[in-house]
């Protein structure tokens, strides 16, 4: 008790606690409101070294029953509440802490996290003029500061977000990225899903890759293991090949001289592959890239002449062949290989999976059914008459197989 109130009345504490230190400039910017004045206090506190700050989005509408602490539980008068108070004041006070943070050099090894406990319904209740009410299955969380990437979303939730589609994350999930964003070691084990938002969220691109890489080689070192990259590698790469192999060899014996082939692609190990076995075997076949929309590094990267970056690693349900770039081994072959790179959308991936199982008995992934949504809805952008796709994967779980059967109408 003696050292938590040495500490309460320190002339520091006091004065970090104290506003009236702050110009009227600064009221003005983060609102003369209560949440605003609240962040500028996080501000401060941050500024004398306080090394953990809760900052309450308190707020104290008119004509509410609602306590500034119950202000966000607006299970009635929803959108006046949120139009006309909330949003307004959150998105002032919020935006002012961020830019103070920033150009007072303390966002890059400060981390701001804004989040609740649960999200709200995505039905409008019978309450006095709307509410919703709690809802645990889907909600968002930002992330600001401490490298993480700015303009990023990842993840999704259905048209109605209701359920999160892509990219889901547990509480144990924010709290590992919350540990790893602020250098803490781990109290556990980073399973796929951890690992997945922790380096989806921080450092530049490709981070992602590079930071599993450098752990992966530090453990190869240690164990005295090899490390094989998942397609930046030449036995990966020759591997791959032999897919094309057996294309050449299909083609030649249904008399097929010339066609157009195309592969589903992440990082170029399945393509480059295929083109070296198909420029031995049967030079007058061009190999097509694959990708779907917003994930598209190999066509940007071969239009451009140089390796293209992808702003995130997540956001498309064709996660099994979105990467951060092109190899540095797979992209020079490519370039010297294939022709332009054909893009689909996710809702035609799906449809691919649908026509691939009702017309050829084949389950696909959406990755793995990209080629085949090219050829299907890329026509305009291939030449010649004989097309070859490759399906490449069938990793894929009993609700998003039944969104693809159902694009079937």
């Amino acid at each position: 008790q003696d050292k938590a109130l040495d500490l309460i009345l320190s002339p520091k504490c006091q004065a970090a606690f104290d506003l009236s230190r702050e110009p009227a400039a600064a009221h003005d910017r983060y609102g003369r409101f209560e949440m605003g004045q609240v962040l500028l206090l996080a501000r401060r506190l941050v500024e004398s070294g306080v090394r953990f700050v809760t900052a309450n989005a308190v707020s104290n509408p008119k004509n509410t029953r609602l306590s500034s602490f119950q202000i966000w539980d607006t299970h009635f008068d929803h959108f006046r509440l949120y139009n006309e108070t909330l949003l307004p004041e959150f998105d002032q006070a919020l935006s002012a802490l961020l830019e103070d943070l920033d150009t007072r050099g303390l966002l890059e090894e400060t981390l701001v996290i804004v989040m609740g406990e649960m999200g709200r319904t995505p039905t409008i209740n019978k309450a006095k003029d709307g509410g919703r009410d709690h809802w645990g299955r889907a909600y968002s969380v930002l992330w600001a500061g401490c490298g993480v990437k700015n303009g990023v979303v990842i993840g999704a939730t259905d048209k109605n977000a209701g359920e999160v589609i892509d990219a889901k994350a547990s509480p144990d999930d924010i709290a590992a990225t919350l540990f790893d964003a602020v250098a803490v070691d781990l109290p556990f084990e980073k399973g796929d899903r951890v690992a997945l938002m922790v380096n989806g969220l921080g450092g530049t691109p490709p981070a992602e890759l590079y930071v599993l890489y450098a752990k992966a080689h530090a453990l190869a070192e240690e164990r005295g293991l090899t490390l094989i990259k998942p397609y930046d590698n030449p036995q990966v790469i020759a591997g791959q090949g032999t897919t094309g192999l057996e294309i050449a060899q299909q083609a030649a014996e249904a008399g097929i001289n010339s066609a157009e082939v195309i592969v589903c692609c992440g990082g170029g190990g399945l393509t480059s592959g295929i083109a070296l076995a198909l420029e031995a075997e049967a030079p007058g076949f061009r190999v097509r890239p694959a990708e779907p929309e917003g994930f598209d590094d190999a066509a940007r990267s071969l239009a451009s002449g140089k390796i293209e970056q992808n702003p995130s690693a997540l956001g498309s349900i064709c996660d099994a062949i979105v990467t951060p770039a092109p190899g540095e081994l797979t992209f020079p072959i490519m370039q010297r290989l294939v022709g332009p790179g054909l893009v689909v959308s996710d809702d035609e991936a799906l449809q691919a999976m649908g026509h691939a199982f009702n017309r050829l008995k084949v389950v696909a992934e959406p990755g793995g059914a990209v080629a085949l949504a090219a050829a299907l809805f890329r026509g305009a952008e291939i030449e010649g008459d004989d097309v070859i796709v490759t399906i490449s994967g069938g990793n894929v779980d009993a609700d998003m197989f039944a969104r693809a059967l159902q694009t079937l109408g």
